[in-house]
């Protein structure tokens, strides 16, 4: 986001933004002015100046996030607040730069409003200065028709500010909204997660690939081994991505072993998994022993062979495969795979003679 009083770089503000919010604030040429921390959601620390030199400050909030103490790092107080209901503010101390008030969100110094990502918030009115909408045409945006506060689109938290904040400037939603959300998405193959959960969940994982990586996912109840580029997951629905998110896991999108066996089986046509009970993963190919060893010495894979001239070994970063012409448990070639620093079989693909 930019905002801007002027041509000059020195007179325009740049938003920085991550999941939690603004995480700094630069000039229009780039140059830091201020870099926030949080913690648990919450805005609490600031840091100014590109290096440091105008300050390090901590923030003391409520369970709105609401700032009303903020600290230097001698623990001096430098501004002091008490709020009301709808969030006006009673200043004491008025020492410090910060401008992120009531919920944590930025008060314009011109006209006293509250920016909440999608709309304004009037805290001397206690009401948006717009009513809510949605990127869905629907006839009521957000509303829950046992509520009827919910209905008001220009209505703040349905009006119990003491208790609910918003989040992005729509209407806020409840402990039973979210359940509802939950069980809605755990129906269609989204998980039990709320709205606000899957588009994070999604997000989270599509930043977890650049943009020169390639993501290599096995579906063992297809047989099949799928790659994707950042590109082809930015363009993928939320709802596609966590398909992919609960295959793998959020925090593993680059499985070492399916990574591996990606580079070894090369393009093969088929990919079966053949795995039973609880047994090491067994995958079943139609590429040719020696197909694969070719890939991998494409790779940068290192040969090795036993004393007994009877197993191929090829390494790499720690990693290795252990390949047997008659593997005693198949009665074909087989590669064993192990990942870097393990002394345990990953997956054994399994080739045809």
């Amino acid at each position: 986001m930019r905002k801007s009083n002027g041509n000059l770089a020195a007179n325009g503000t740049l938003y920085w933004y991550m999941a939690p919010g603004v995480v700094a604030e630069t000039d229009l040429a780039g140059t830091t002015q201020s870099e926030y921390v949080f913690f648990g959601g919450g805005r609490v620390a600031r840091r100014d100046g590109a290096t440091g030199t105008g300050g390090v400050f901590y923030y003391f909030s409520d369970h709105l996030k609401t700032a009303s103490v903020i600290t230097d790092s001698a623990g001096i107080i430098k501004a002091e607040s008490d709020y009301y209901p709808w969030g006006g503010e009673l200043q004491f101390v008025n020492n410090d730069l910060n401008h992120y008030k009531f919920t944590g969100k930025e008060r314009d110094s011109e006209s006293g409003l509250d920016y909440f990502g999608a709309r304004y918030y009037s805290n001397g009115l206690g009401r948006w200065v717009s009513a809510d909408w949605s990127a869905t045409p629907v006839p009521v945006p957000y509303a829950e028709f046992i509520d009827p506060q919910s209905l008001n689109l220009y209505g703040y938290v349905r009006g119990i500010p003491t208790a609910r904040f918003d989040q992005d400037g729509h209407a806020d939603c409840g402990w039973w909204c979210r359940t509802k959300q939950r069980f809605r998405n755990s129906n269609v193959g989204l998980g039990f997660r709320t709205d606000d959960q899957v588009k994070s969940t999604a997000a989270n994982f599509r930043n977890r690939i650049t943009k020169d990586e390639t993501l290599q996912v096995y579906f063992g109840d297809k047989g099949e081994l799928r790659s994707y580029t950042r590109d082809q997951l930015d363009k993928m629905s939320d709802a596609q991505v966590i398909a992919l998110v609960d295959e793998i896991g959020p925090d593993a999108p680059s499985n070492e072993a399916t990574q591996e066996m990606a580079v070894a089986l090369g393009a093969a046509s088929q990919y079966n998994d053949i795995t039973k009970g609880n047994s090491v993963k067994n995958i079943q190919t139609d590429v040719k022993r020696a197909d694969f060893e070719s890939n991998l010495s494409a790779n940068g894979w290192n040969k090795s062979t036993s004393k007994d001239g009877l197993t191929t070994i090829y390494e790499k970063d720690g990693a290795k495969y252990v390949i047997r012409d008659n593997a005693k448990s198949t009665g074909t070639p087989t590669a064993d795979f192990y990942k870097a620093g393990s002394n345990e079989v990953n997956i054994k693909i399994r080739m045809p003679q």
